[in-house]
């Protein structure tokens, strides 16, 4: 499963869905898709996420589907960091934010 974000103004992000669940999760947020935040919210939503991975879960390895044993383990906060950029432009723009299943 993928997850896409969307944010007028703002190139989409798809993530692989157990990525965007465990983000949606550190942002406050259900794993109930779609989802939405309103531009009110979402500045909370960015703290949230910004204070949850940058403790122990932040550095937690996340592994992609596809990924071999060779593979080294991505953190997750790594793998938010786009995420992060992209609430924090729709939050500095009054923008609300969208996520759904798949890619499109």
């Amino acid at each position: 499963m993928l997850v896409t974000f969307r944010t007028p103004h703002s190139p989409t992000i798809t993530l692989f869905g157990e990525h965007a669940l465990a983000l949606l999760a550190a942002m406050g947020q259900s794993n109930i898709l779609p989802g939405a935040l309103a531009p009110e919210d979402v500045p909370a939503a960015l703290a949230h996420l910004r204070s949850a991975l940058s403790g122990p879960a932040g550095s937690a390895p996340a592994r992609s589907p596809g990924d071999t044993a060779e593979d080294p383990p991505i953190a997750l906060a790594t793998r938010g960091k786009a995420l992060m950029d992209f609430l924090e432009r729709a939050a500095q723009a009054g923008n609300e934010v969208i996520w759904s299943e798949g890619n499109q």
